[in-house]
């Protein structure tokens, strides 16, 4: 179903777009603090052929340089929720490059991100306190930014101490305002996911603080961030990943009751929902199995049988957070990655549901929210309450960190390779 991608936008997968599994505000310990404040919410190379791609440098883009088409590879994009910022860290240097302020507003609280194919990102901007939800769209790649006051020179942060006023960093090329039948409605913005033709899926779950507005999707265009489509859903989208047939899956959030799960038709927005035990993180793995943690277990819901399958309570899950699937020919490959509320990954096998290990990341590290694999296969964990993400070794285990932002949340993609592992194009 999906459009044939151009061969460098495939190399560019390949290569490292970055981006992580899921996120909201500071959850209060063992349920959705997202809402409980007002607030904005040296590594080895374990491949052979770390670019998969035949030339003869280590880049795969022939020319040495280390891009390719001019996208620059191998970021995550983490929301900083009180400070209203989102930071781009190189992957592999473990360096912030790139700290940017989400919205217009002082008090955004940026919550979900989410990579594409090309490596930018877009951040969901969830509950302000003072407007709507929204959604920004940042380029990876300065030759994508525009030059937006025509001074021959691209003016962008360069780290975490070169924060742009708002509307003045040239790598943020659009900003849409999520307003259901006209209104000014804030309307709780949180599930977020591209899917492989460059359109943005945006779910809402006003519930979750405390709002009254009904529950929709919105389909907008990734290159302009209009609007396209909307429709009204049956429960709350607290979180989103695509599939590889054209499907937005979403997650209920456990607390709010009812049905857990439904997928939304990319073409016709037709929904179908299926009643599974509950949900909090969710992810979509190669075979089209949606993942989804709930308290101390996971479960795999396949589309092709209908039925659910719960694993065995976890050791060390205390309650599940973001998940996300390994990536193909990483060491991250056949496993499933949660990430524990108190400062723990877990790790699943994809096949048997078994409980393979438990890492400890640091003291300190609680609230421990999103996860996602980078393109190498290593693990990122976002901890809120350290200010800080943790990549982790899948074959050693071993755990390196860097400072960003004020309580950091990401609860989506933020690596872009749940979508890479999905779309037909790898296969």
């Amino acid at each position: 179903m999906r459009q044939m991608f151009p061969s460098t936008v495939l190399v560019a997968c390949l290569l490292g777009i970055a981006l992580c599994c899921e996120s909201d505000r500071s959850e209060s310990q063992d349920t959705d603090d997202d809402d409980s404040n007002s607030s904005g919410d040296a590594d080895t190379d374990a491949d052979t052929d770390v670019d998969a791609d035949s030339d003869a440098d280590s880049d795969g883009d022939a020319d040495g340089d280390g891009d390719t088409d001019g996208v620059v590879l191998s970021y995550i994009w983490i929301a900083n929720t009180e400070e209203g910022t989102l930071s781009k860290v190189d992957t592999t240097s473990l360096i912030e490059v790139g700290r940017y302020r989400t919205s217009p507003l002082v008090e955004s609280d940026p919550s979900r991100t989410s990579v594409n194919l090309e490596g930018d990102a877009v951040v969901t901007n969830r509950n302000p306190d003072d407007g709507v939800s929204s959604v920004t769209k940042f380029v990876a790649s300065e030759d994508r930014c525009v030059d937006k006051n025509s001074n021959g020179t691209i003016e962008t942060s360069t780290g975490p101490g070169d924060v742009r006023p708002w509307g003045q960093d040239e790598c943020m090329v659009w900003h849409t305002e999520l307003r259901p039948d006209g209104t000014d409605d804030a309307i709780g913005a949180r599930a977020t996911a591209w899917d492989g033709e460059d359109f943005l899926w945006i779910g809402t779950c006003p519930a979750i603080g405390g709002q009254t507005s009904r529950d929709f999707v919105f389909k907008l265009d990734g290159t302009t961030g209009q609007i396209l489509d909307r429709a009204e859903t049956p429960f709350c989208a607290y979180g989103g990943a695509i599939d590889g047939e054209g499907g937005f899956w979403i997650a209920n959030f456990s607390l709010l009751g009812g049905t857990a799960l439904a997928r939304i038709d990319t073409t016709t927005l037709a929904i179908e929902t299926h009643d599974i035990s509950g949900a909090y993180g969710i992810c979509v793995d190669s075979q089209g199995r949606v993942w989804t943690t709930d308290s101390s277990r996971v479960s795999r819901f396949d589309p092709s049988t209908g039925v659910a399958t719960e694993s065995a309570q976890l050791d060390g899950l205390i309650m599940g957070r973001g998940i996300a699937v390994g990536v193909k020919d990483t060491p991250s490959e056949g496993s499933i990655w949660v990430a524990e509320t108190d400062g723990r990954l877990i790790e699943v096998d994809e096949e048997t549901m078994a409980h393979k290990k438990t890492v400890e990341l640091e003291d300190g590290a609680a609230q421990t929210i999103g996860v996602a694999v980078d393109y190498e296969g290593y693990v990122w964990v976002v901890s809120r309450s350290a200010n800080a993400a943790y990549k982790v070794d899948p074959t050693t285990y071993a755990v390196q960190s860097v400072t960003i932002g004020e309580a950091p949340y990401t609860y989506s993609d933020m690596t872009g390779m749940q979508l890479y592992n999905v779309d037909p194009i790898v296969e």
